[in-house]
Order: C-alpha cells, then structure tokens, then sequence
C-alpha cells in the first residue's frame, strides 16, 4: 500500500515508525501502518523471573552427585574418542625448527612418528635438500597445533 504527502503529493516510504517524513518537503505525518507493541510491566515481568526462578530451584534439587560422576564419566569416555580419532597432537614450532636446523638428518619427522621417513631422509641428506624446504613450507601453512593420525595395524 503506498502512502502519499498530503502537502506535495510525493510517494512516502514505507516504515515500520510510529512517524513518517516526506523526503520532499518535510511534512511529518503519522504512520497509519504504525501498530503500538505491548510492553513488558513491572507486574509481568515480575511473574516470569519468578516462574524461572521455580523451574531453576527444580532443575537443581533434581541434580546430584551421581548424575555429576555420571556426566564426568561420559565426557571422559567422549574426550578419549575424539583424541583416539585425531591421533597425537604436534606442536608446529617444534617441528619446524627440528626442519629448519636438522632436517638434513630427519628429526622433524621422527618428531611426528614417520620413522620410515626419517630414515629415509637420514641417508638422503633431506632428500637431496628439496625435500626440507618442501616440509618448511608445509609446516608453515598448518595450526599451532596439529595431529598425527595413529596408522590402523
């Protein structure tokens, strides 16, 4: 529904404010679209923060000491779900500097586990050296800290 300036006949933008203004020549006039929303009293008000107050004492009286070991016992089991499937967590400074001073012997990669690799690296010299700065450069690009997945045996 389009409203319209009685003063300059201009279309009035459409508003959710109890008052409207011509964008043309100012005329402030009452927004007929405009609906009073009820407001919260201090009565009203009162009756909800009590009947929250019950259902919290009722939520409180109802734990207990065996639903907390109950709840502990569950995060617990949980906890060592997630860190079996994430697999050891590596710090990526250390990796990087073990990479950057004794790549050439592969400790960075003792570090995370791979010991066919550190072999591998430890008679290549790093793989020729290419092999160091391809793992600097990876390094550098993952999280503070980083998982390696445990291999399925």
């Amino acid at each position: 529904m389009k409203h319209i300036c009685p003063g300059c006949k201009a279309s009035l933008p459409v508003s959710q404010n109890k008052m409207l203004t011509c964008e043309w020549c100012r005329l402030k006039l009452m927004n007929p679209l405009y609906e009073e929303k009820p407001t919260l009293t201090h009565h009203s008000t009162s009756k909800i923060s009590a009947k929250i107050s019950d259902n919290f004492d009722e939520i409180y009286d109802n734990m207990n000491s065996k639903s907390l070991n109950n709840n502990q016992q569950n995060f617990n089991t949980v906890a060592h779900e997630i860190n079996s499937e994430l697999g050891k967590p590596k710090n990526k400074v250390v990796a990087l500097l073990l990479a950057i001073f004794v790549g050439f012997l592969g400790a960075h990669k003792f570090y995370e586990g791979k010991f066919i690799l550190g072999i591998i690296y430890l008679f290549t010299y790093g793989l020729f050296g290419i092999g160091i700065v391809i793992d600097v450069i990876v390094l550098i690009f993952k999280p503070t800290t980083y998982y390696i997945k445990p291999k399925n045996r």
